[in-house]
């Protein structure tokens, strides 16, 4: 698909299927800052895109895949409004990497942030 229209917020159907395309910033290739800021903002410009497009779509399941860090909220607010079930596609634990990888300073502010953010984790149902 077209780099442009990934950056488009959009919904359509394809296959069948209901696509929400987002406008984010860049998380992926880029320098820190720009991925960092990124990915604060990345939880709130989907959250807003599903209230805006899917407010009449009930969900029944929600499958992700880490970090999901990022889409707690997300996760959330569709579990709540749609007593969805949600399905953790686990690949790495963030943000234990971030710090293997010298990304994020042990014990610094993000990592506390990032943390505290996980806790929540606890919250899904286990498979």
């Amino acid at each position: 698909m077209k780099e442009d229209i990934i950056r488009i917020q959009k919904l359509y159907q394809d296959n069948g299927a209901t696509i929400l395309r987002v406008k984010t910033f860049n998380v992926l290739k880029t320098n820190i800052i720009e991925k960092g800021i990124g990915t604060l903002a990345i939880e709130y410009q989907y959250l807003n895109a599903i209230k805006k497009y899917l407010q009449n779509t009930k969900f029944d399941l929600v499958l992700y895949s880490t970090p999901p860090i990022t889409f707690v909220k997300v996760i959330k607010y569709i579990k709540n409004r749609d007593g969805a079930f949600s399905y953790l596609l686990l690949k790495d634990i963030f943000p234990q990497n971030a710090v293997d990888m010298k990304m994020l300073k042990k014990d610094g502010v993000l990592h506390k942030m990032f943390l505290k953010k996980e806790k929540n984790y606890t919250k899904y149902q286990m498979l």
